[in-house]
């Protein structure tokens, strides 16, 4: 843990190996942050996802989820995106209804390198109130940045 200011900040460490030359390898670590929205690990314990206000997550390990809502107007287009996706990191994102139990669609992943790949799911609502997504890793764990348009 790392103490800043008297305030201890809880972090993961990421192992980060490092090749140097021809059969040397040294490994390094990396301080990743404690996500400031856990625990949301359920739709039970989403946190709040406010348009046009993006959020820096983390999915600690690579069976975390993270879970958000948001309120939204009948017959608007909401888009829920997981972009800059840390080394690893395979997001996809599926959206659920005010009960958070009904899928009313899963994201579409896009490599934006060939380690890690982001992912963003848009539809039509049909009824003005809450709704729920789930972001989850089907690589490593790692740092996004959540945002709905």
């Amino acid at each position: 843990m790392a103490r800043r200011g008297g305030a201890v900040l809880g972090s993961l460490l990421l192992a980060v190996v490092v090749v140097l030359g021809v059969g040397a390898v040294a490994e390094s670590y990396v301080m990743m942050p404690k996500d400031p929205y856990e625990s949301d690990g359920s739709y039970s314990a989403a946190k709040q996802l406010t348009k046009n206000k993006a959020q820096i997550r983390t999915l600690d390990t690579a069976s975390d989820k993270d879970w958000v809502k948001f309120y939204a107007l009948v017959n608007s287009t909401v888009k829920v995106s997981v972009t800059k996706p840390s080394y690893g990191l395979k997001a996809k994102v599926t959206l659920y209804t005010g009960d958070g139990r009904t899928m009313i669609a899963r994201g579409t992943s896009w490599t934006s390198t060939a380690s890690s790949a982001g992912a963003s799911v848009s539809f039509k609502v049909l009824t003005t109130g809450y709704y729920f997504a789930e972001v989850a890793s089907t690589g490593s764990p790692g740092l996004y940045l959540l945002a709905l348009e």
